[in-house]
């Protein structure tokens, strides 16, 4: 297990000015992941752009752990629903022609 694959969580805090407890909420939501490495709880970095999305939620638009759940599920069936429709008109065009 690489050390450089790892972000601080503390680190985090201080980039995106939230409180370490949003982390915890986050982790006890099932949302994050969070590895202690060092006696220092930290994310992994494939992480990363799903922590920037959640703390943008939070902070633009003061949602709380439970109701980020429910947007990045309904984001997540967003996009597999564009993608069967996408699918689907990809098949569409065959006949089309």
């Amino acid at each position: 297990m690489e050390h450089q694959e790892y972000i601080a969580v503390a680190h985090l805090c201080t980039q995106y000015s939230v409180k370490e407890e949003l982390f915890t909420n986050l982790k006890d939501t099932g949302l994050i992941k969070i590895t202690t490495i060092k006696k220092r709880p930290c994310i992994h970095i494939d992480s990363i752009q799903t922590v920037e999305k959640i703390v943008r939620l939070h902070k633009d638009l003061n949602v709380n752990p439970e109701g980020i759940d429910v947007i990045l599920n309904l984001l997540e069936k967003i996009d597999t629903l564009s993608a069967a429709l996408n699918e689907h008109k990809n098949r569409l065009k065959l006949y089309e022609e």
